[in-house]
């Protein structure tokens, strides 16, 4: 809606002042202009007691996929998980991979 705001206040003001338009991007940029709060970060993890805690782990020199769900985060766990696939998927990037 900003730049919507912006596109026609720029093409309506050659024919008219708009003043309420000029007010509302004139607050739109001092909202823009305010530094941003340093913000603390977190990486999604599995709950405390979650079986996903253990059950994601990999055996050493396996291959592992994950699928849809919350277990789709031992992807970025370091858990030796490789890929992943979607909703009904699972396991069909197995039959390209067999011998």
């Amino acid at each position: 809606s900003d730049v919507i705001c912006r596109a026609l206040t720029k093409r309506l003001s050659q024919k008219a002042r708009i003043e309420s338009a000029e007010a509302w991007l004139a607050r739109l940029d001092e909202v823009h202009s305010r530094g941003k709060l340093p913000t603390a970060t977190r990486t999604a993890w599995y709950c405390s007691g979650c079986p996903h805690n253990s059950s994601t782990v990999a055996p050493e020199g396996s291959i592992v996929s994950a699928g849809i769900g919350c277990h789709t985060m031992a992807m970025w766990m370091d858990r030796n998980v490789v890929m992943g696939t979607h909703m009904g998927a699972e396991g069909a990037q197995w039959i390209g991979m067999t011998p």
